[in-house]
């Protein structure tokens, strides 16, 4: 047998640099190396993705999409597994892309998260896994077609290859420990686990440094090699040698890829708050990290937040419940469980009480300008008013009466401003000049702005109304009987369906109610039949209802304190997820990580991803909630706003 290491091999389980790709991709199976199964029960693997930018330092790389498909379904060489289908894709790394199976479920598609409409990789990965994969009984290679789309409409496309070994192939798992160096330079450790027949074997490790140690066992690969201390992506090598007649041969030679990333956590960041310090918004940059941790003092609060909120549009918000002073700390992880030490951001922040600006009222929904300046609030009963509040001076500016329009929308335009409200008694949809209120954004409150399509959707008692105010022209659909509406309508991400929710009474406080839509794409028409309802059922009268940015939830809350907060994937059409204390406020805060829910005496904050709930008894009503996350040309603080139901105050927190 030669002593020259063989390093000249066929590139498996990731893309070359000359792929024409724009990005890296790496795949990376557990255990490894893949292995055909033996029959009977068919063994799997757990196989990590990784993409990244090959050249960060060369500026960021922006796609529209990718695409990666799987050969499946048969059991040939050629197909990874005889099942047809991939199991779901989970997604390791947090930002603003989201990982799905494609349509016919035998490849992932990956596409950004609205509002982002495209993925811009700069120095942090995206990271996701495929769980579970059942591998069939031949060995062979696997080809795998990358494809990647711009904002063009151009593609580039390559392919990655795969290999499955026999199944009785003498080494189960070959790798490195740890697989990421999280610093500028380091050594790693090599392990190998091998079958009953492995420990006849020897072994010999290399890499093309040059480095090598020969003369290996079992024994050696399951203690653990040492390697130099290396600067730079290495790839390792394992020669599997059998001896016989006194003559050795290499079985095969399997490889294993050490990445070098420094991780680290940079000093410079983002902090702006509420006027009462309770809702932080908050930017940091980690490098080569794949999460970030949330502290407040000493605890942590989220252990799955971005590695990168540094811009304005991707800041994180963090609510701080209690009174006092409060430290923020951030900590960034790497691969393979690495992490910095905690990252102190800015100073500590102090949680005052809530700023009054009505002394009483009776209110139902809020909605307040994207720059946190104006407030919209609709009344609880046809006594009440619909009142404008300019949040900067703190005072009531506008008003309407409860009694005569069921939604109200407000656009402000040169020197005025035009009301667009479904009234109740003319059962139509009005419009007319109220003067310049000043506004800085449009304003709706008991229906859904579409910032896209420059439109506002609109419920009367027996109908649901879209009015274009780009074009000057609507639609309108009648609510199919016996519903009943309870004004909770919401745009999907795309704005191409317009989410309601519908009620039927089938007893003595007893609802039926389920979430619905109506497709903007079909053409127009004032039949039930434009009405899709979905089949999950909720047992509420509901209040107010929420489509997640990335159009795979909606959020439904009931109109009664306690009865609850519902979560439902409408790809599934089912329900995933209670809040069973919160309502009826409710608001959900910019990034879609967390929600505001309350009433009169209870307020609490929950992560819609760990499922975890954070609540207080709070000195100020809750039984409504609204959020904006400002903008820079507002000096970018967020603002909170809480009124009350039952006569309590409105305040900002």
């Amino acid at each position: 047998m030669s002593d020259a290491p063989n390093t000249d091999l066929p590139l498996l389980g990731m893309t070359a640099g000359d792929s024409g790709l724009r990005l890296a991709y790496i795949f990376d199976s557990n255990p490894d190396p893949i292995r055909a199964s033996p029959g009977g029960n068919p063994r799997t693997v757990d196989l990590h993705v990784v993409v990244s930018n090959p050249q960060p330092d060369a500026g960021s790389v922006v796609v529209k999409s990718i695409a990666i498909s799987f050969p499946l379904g048969h059991d040939i060489d050629a197909d990874l597994s005889g099942d047809p289908v991939l199991p779901p894709p989970v997604l390791i790394s947090p930002g603003s892309w989201t990982v799905t199976l494609n349509g016919d479920r035998n490849g992932v598609a990956i596409r950004p998260t609205p509002p982002a409409e495209q993925l811009t990789f700069e120095g942090n990965p995206l990271v996701f896994a495929i769980n579970g994969i059942k591998i069939n009984t031949r060995p062979g290679t696997v080809t795998l077609d990358i494809t990647e789309r711009s904002a063009d409409g151009s593609r580039q496309s390559a392919q990655v290859q795969l290999k499955k070994l026999v199944a009785d192939f003498p080494v189960s798992a070959f790798f490195a420990e740890p697989s990421v160096i999280a610093d500028l330079k380091g050594p790693t450790t090599l392990k190998w686990l091998v079958t009953e027949d492995g420990r006849n074997r020897s072994y010999s490790v290399y890499s093309k440094a040059p480095w090598r140690r020969g003369g290996l066992t079992a024994a050696d690969g399951a203690a653990g090699v040492d390697t130099p201390a290396i600067s730079q992506r290495t790839t390792f090598f394992l020669d599997v040698i059998q001896k016989q007649g006194g003559r050795e041969t290499i079985d095969a030679t399997l490889r294993t890829l050490v990445d070098v990333n420094k991780l680290e956590l940079e000093r410079g960041h983002h902090v702006t708050v509420s006027p009462t310090g309770r809702l932080a918004k908050i930017g940091w940059l980690a490098h080569n990290a794949i999460r970030c941790s949330v502290w407040v003092d000493g605890n942590v609060v989220d252990d799955n937040a971005p590695a990168d909120t540094y811009l304005e549009n991707d800041r994180y918000f963090l609510t701080l419940l209690e009174k006092g002073t409060h430290k923020v700390e951030v900590v960034a992880h790497g691969l393979n469980g690495v992490q910095t030490d905690r990252l102190q951001i800015g100073d500590p922040i102090t949680v005052t009480d809530p700023v009054k600006i009505v002394p009483k009222g009776f209110f139902h929904s809020a909605a307040i300008t994207r720059d946190g300046g104006f407030a919209l609030l609709s009344p609880t009963a046809p006594v009440g008013q619909f009142v404008v509040l300019d949040l900067a001076r703190r005072k009531q500016i506008f008003t309407l009466p409860g009694d005569q329009y069921d939604s109200v929308a407000l656009l402000p335009l040169p020197g005025d401003t035009t009301l667009i409200a479904a009234n109740n008694k003319t059962k139509t949809v009005e419009q007319r000049k109220v003067g310049s209120l000043g506004l800085t954004g449009p304003l709706v409150v008991r229906g859904a702005h579409l910032p896209r399509r420059g439109a506002f959707a609109l419920f009367g008692q027996t109908f649901l109304h879209y009015w274009d105010y780009a074009k000057s022209q609507g639609r309108q659909w009648a609510i199919p009987e016996p519903n009943v509406p309870s004004f909770a309508v919401a745009a999907s991400a795309a704005e191409d369906r317009l989410y309601v929710v519908l009620t039927k009474r089938i007893g003595a406080g007893i609802h039926d109610t389920r979430v619905g839509y109506v497709d903007l794409l079909d053409e127009p028409s004032s039949g039930a039949d434009s009405f899709h309802l979905l089949n999950s059922r909720i047992g509420v009268f509901p209040r107010h209802l929420e489509i997640t940015p990335d159009g795979k939830c909606a959020i439904v809350t009931a109109s009664i304190p306690g009865q609850g907060v519902y979560v439902i994937d409408l790809e599934k059409d089912a329900l995933i997820d209670e809040i069973p204390r919160a309502a009826p406020g409710f608001a959900l805060l910019p990034g879609a990580r967390t929600v505001w829910s309350g009433s009169e005496w209870h307020f609490s904050v929950y992560d819609l991803a760990r499922r975890e709930e954070r609540t207080i008894q709070p000195n100020f009503p809750c039984g409504v909630l609204a959020v904006a996350g400002g903008t820079s040309r507002s000096g970018s603080q967020p603002i909170g706003l809480t009124a009350s139901e039952q006569g309590g105050s409105v305040c900002l927190i």
